[in-house]
């Protein structure tokens, strides 16, 4: 009895997983990946005022 329990058990699981797997894979669209890459752009978008902006930005060293 104990056995058919978990059985039941790791099956309900599996079958939770495995939907939430399909709905993963419907809502990863290529749009929402790349709102999700700007959106985390955004948050480490750093602003720099004055005369002398930094070249590392750049892919130059800083001493250049």
């Amino acid at each position: 009895m104990h056995m058919s329990h978990e059985k039941a058990t790791a099956d309900a699981q599996f079958y939770v997983d495995s939907k939430q797997a399909e709905a993963n894979n419907a809502r990863l669209t290529p749009e929402l990946l790349q709102n999700q890459m700007f959106q985390a752009m955004m948050k480490n978008t750093k602003l720099v005022f004055g005369d002398k902006i930094p070249n590392m930005a750049f892919g130059q060293s800083p001493g250049a």
